[in-house]
């Protein structure tokens, strides 16, 4: 038998009920029925997002909401019993397994499929503070945020680039995750982003090429309640790895 095989650890499901989803289902009913009396004028109406969220995590894990069954059959396996495995709520926020396991898969597919292998600058970008309730009340505001965010680093950083590049219309990798709270859970709406230290552009016989980005930092703008890239997701990865682009 192999030792990758003789080694692997025995799976452990994990368990139907924990104090987190005991907490939560015996609150829920009672938080939708207080929740425009007592929270709406500070954290805005109850999204019917944050409902279904609150639903599929106590379902998360529970054979009663479905399950896969699996057996294994490598020839090398001395074990060939059948498993059972719950469905998870694969959610995010509130899950503890199911949104590390997000969190994870998102940075990974960012590292290998989106962003280009280039140096990167973490920006911020906030709101003036007379805005953050229409965010409570209008979630949409948060994709023109991130729509801004994008918009407004990219002129930033043509301007003080090259004359070619600002004639090619070059653009900047990034990725922007937009937040609703504090680390406090205090509403208060803003965006975080990466930032590649340089620009690119189309061109099919430039060879790779740098110079020193603006190291200006860029204040606030808005933000989103979706993640996005600037320009196309394909075309950064594209342009380096068949070199048909230039990188300033």
């Amino acid at each position: 038998m192999p030792s990758s095989l003789a080694a692997a650890p025995c799976y452990q499901p994990r368990p139907a009920s924990n104090q987190l989803k005991e907490i939560v289902e015996d609150s829920m009913e009672e938080l939708r029925r207080v929740w425009d009396d007592r929270f709406r004028d500070r954290y805005g109406a109850f999204p019917a997002r944050v409902q279904e969220l609150l639903v599929r995590f106590l379902e998360c894990g529970d054979l009663h909401y479905g399950f896969v069954r699996l057996r294994g059959v490598h020839p090398d396996c001395p074990n060939k019993d059948e498993r059972i495995v719950p469905y998870s709520c694969r959610a995010r926020g509130l899950c503890p397994s199911c949104g590390q396991r997000r969190a994870i898969e998102w940075a990974e597919r960012m590292g290998a499929e989106v962003l280009p292998l280039v140096p990167y600058r973490q920006h911020v970008f906030t709101i003036p503070v007379a805005l953050p309730k229409s965010f409570l009340f209008d979630r949409s505001l948060f994709g023109e945020l991130c729509r801004v965010a994008y918009a407004s680093t990219r002129d930033f950083m043509r301007e003080r680039a090259p004359l070619l590049a600002r004639q090619g219309k070059a653009v900047p990798a990034m990725a922007v995750s937009p937040q609703s709270f504090s680390d406090l859970l205090v509403p208060h709406a803003h965006a975080h982003a990466v930032v590649s230290l340089g620009l690119f552009r189309k061109a099919s016989t430039s060879p790779w090429r740098t110079s020193t980005s603006p190291a200006s930092r860029i204040s606030s703008a808005s933000g989103s309640s979706r993640c996005c890239s600037g320009g196309k997701r394909s075309s950064p990865r594209r342009w380096r790895s068949s070199k048909a682009g230039a990188w300033w």
